[in-house]
């Protein structure tokens, strides 16, 4: 069992835990060996919200309610709990492992951090998953409308594993399993392309963001490692169509150059009107960030498209320039004065001049890749990057990596160390836990005592 201690037992409580406790007493009556624990399921936001509006202190609002609750278990319901193998979440002697299991993920790539648009809470002062967000918007425990925030966020790489995920449901015998497995295989989604990581150099500008990466969609990976790509594309939604990733006003193209322009003012109107360039913004720029190709050394400009746009709330478009295969990605080549691809491609024959599957690599800098056509390339993109750090792996288009930060104290701490010297570090395995500090007054909505924490803050590397 592994309840959420909210103070009281309610029906569910008594229905579940019934029960169990049958079966455990039944099967122990026929000569079994049952282990029958208990855990709680303590930290989190509902145990802070819920002794900020006490006035107390989350950890002692917890400890209350584990021993009030534990009480009722044993006295009122008399249940056969192995009560030797009780734990909370809340205990450092538990979340060691939780910190643990953390820094093996980090240390084998799949935890990681990056800037990013998250759902914020505007009155939990939390970050939201998209599931804990209703059909109208709202936050469904706050109530409150969620917004939209540009911050950094750490997440575990799901979506490396979608492949694997989705043929492990193949697996699963049983007709009383059809309805998870549904469910199961519509939040992975449908295998219909690869993600290319391209590690992000920010030309010195963002320091903090140096490291790292933007993956982006595909279904031809051979052209991107293959170096048929002469610029990377984002749109208006993307977080890095913001002031403090463009050029000085001076160097950013066409835009540089024009004062006023003429706009539409709507797609049902037939009325112009004259805006200031620098609030239309209705031509494509050169960006102050670029990517590393993934078997060079050779770096490739992102670029803002503000055409890019996506209907679909999940995704934020992100394009490879390929201008060779694409007139859109040959005039915005062309407006923004673009090197052409380091890879040549030619045509196959001289039927389907321009289909993708008619092209073949002329010359490439990653020398393998010369003579293949499209498939080949794809193929040997897979053999080539599918086993290195996590640089091509095919999953869904509709879907991302999971984020798990929030920005709450009630929680356990991520076990790692920001160096300016050494860079971001785990906690050697045997300094674990690192303990969550004591508070010394309640809490107020949205406050944020660790970064008030200096001395529990400074560390050594």
């Amino acid at each position: 069992m592994f309840p959420y201690p909210s103070g009281r037992l309610h029906m569910g409580h008594l229905r579940v835990y019934t029960i169990t406790d049958v079966l455990v007493r039944y099967y122990q009556s026929l000569g079994h060996e049952v282990i029958f624990p208990m855990g709680w399921d303590a930290f989190g936001l509902p145990a802070e919200n819920a002794a900020i509006d006490r006035r107390v202190l989350p950890d002692q609002w917890t400890h209350e309610n584990i021993q009030n609750m534990r009480k009722q278990l044993t006295t009122d319901m008399s249940l056969s709990v192995d009560w030797t193998r009780e734990f909370a979440t809340c205990d450092p002697d538990y979340y060691k492992w939780t910190q643990w299991l953390f820094i093996k993920l980090f240390n084998a790539g799949l935890a990681y951090r990056r800037l990013a648009e998250v759902n914020w809470d505007p009155v939990d002062k939390t970050v939201l998953a998209n599931e804990l967000i209703d059909a109208e918007g709202r936050s469904w425990r706050s109530g409150a409308v969620v917004e939209r925030r540009v911050m950094r966020q750490w997440y575990f790489r799901t979506l490396a594993y979608s492949e694997s995920l989705k043929n492990g449901l193949e697996e699963v015998k049983g007709h009383q399993w059809r309805d998870v497995i549904q469910m199961q295989q519509g939040w992975i989604g449908p295998i219909d392309g690869f993600a290319v990581e391209f590690d992000l150099d920010f030309h010195s500008t963002e320091k903090e963001l140096q490291g790292e990466r933007l993956a982006v969609f595909t279904k031809n990976p051979g052209l991107a490692a293959a170096g048929a790509i002469n610029f990377v594309a984002v749109g208006p939604q993307s977080i890095f169509w913001n002031e403090r990733f463009r050029l000085p006003p001076s160097d950013r193209g066409p835009n540089a150059s024009r004062k006023l322009v003429l706009t539409n003012l709507g797609p049902f109107s037939r009325k112009l009107s004259v805006q200031p360039a620098a609030v239309c913004n209705p031509w494509p720029e050169k960006l102050n960030i670029s990517v590393k190709h993934l078997l060079t050394d050779s770096f490739i400009p992102i670029i803002y498209d503000p055409e890019l746009y996506s209907s679909v709330e999940y995704e934020t478009p992100i394009e490879l320039g390929t201008p060779d295969l694409c007139f859109r990605h040959r005039e915005l080549s062309r407006v923004l004065e673009l090197p052409s691809p380091v890879c040549q491609l030619e045509a196959i024959s001289s039927e389907n001049v321009g289909n993708a599957t008619n092209l073949r690599v002329k010359y490439s800098p990653a020398t393998k890749f010369n003579g293949l056509d499209l498939s080949a390339a794809n193929a040997l993109a897979v053999e080539e990057l599918m086993t290195s750090d996590y640089r091509l792996y095919r999953c869904s288009q509709q879907r991302k990596d999971w984020s798990v930060s929030r920005q709450r104290y009630w929680a356990t701490p991520i076990p790692l160390v920001h160096c300016s010297r050494c860079g971001t570090v785990a906690v050697p395995e045997e300094d674990l836990p690192v303990e969550l500090p004591r508070l010394d007054e309640p809490l107020g909505r949205g406050d944020v005592p660790l970064k008030e924490n200096y001395a529990w803050r400074r560390t050594v590397c």
